[in-house]
């Protein structure tokens, strides 16, 4: 391990110690760092939809949600680019993105909505009209 990657790993050591004992900047760093994998730390939208959560960021989790339901997650479809994920066209030509998750985003959007997000309050209204919303 080579002189950054041990900083970044007591960084982030650092970060969580301090999150844990309601320190808000610390949650939010870790939050980001999840969100865009920095400072050696994987992207991870679970990890970081809960650190926003914790910070009380609202605009964080509107866009995890949007990440959710474009199918940007990280897990190697597309979301390095910021793009709308991958689409697969079926044996039936039905085109579709197997990364897409509606219910996470929908979950991400209803925590921001709650925190006063008018993204996010938008966007549950645009699901709700169109169906694509949890029962």
């Amino acid at each position: 391990m080579d002189a950054l990657q041990k900083q970044n790993v007591d960084g982030i050591g650092s970060l969580v110690e301090k999150a844990n004992t309601g320190d808000t900047n610390a949650m939010y760093q870790l939050a980001r760092c999840h969100h865009h994998s920095r400072r050696g730390v994987a992207k991870n939208l679970d990890q970081a939809q809960h650190w926003y959560r914790m910070a009380h960021d609202g605009q964080g989790l509107f866009l995890i949600g949007r990440e959710y339901y474009n199918g940007t997650d990280g897990g190697g479809c597309g979301s390095s680019g910021g793009g709308g994920g991958v689409v697969v066209v079926d044996e039936n030509g039905v085109s579709h993105n197997p990364h897409r998750d509606v219910d996470k985003a929908v979950s991400a959007w209803t925590m921001a909505a709650d925190l006063g997000d008018n993204g996010a309050i938008a966007r549950l209204g645009w699901c709700h009209q169109h169906g694509q919303h949890r029962s």
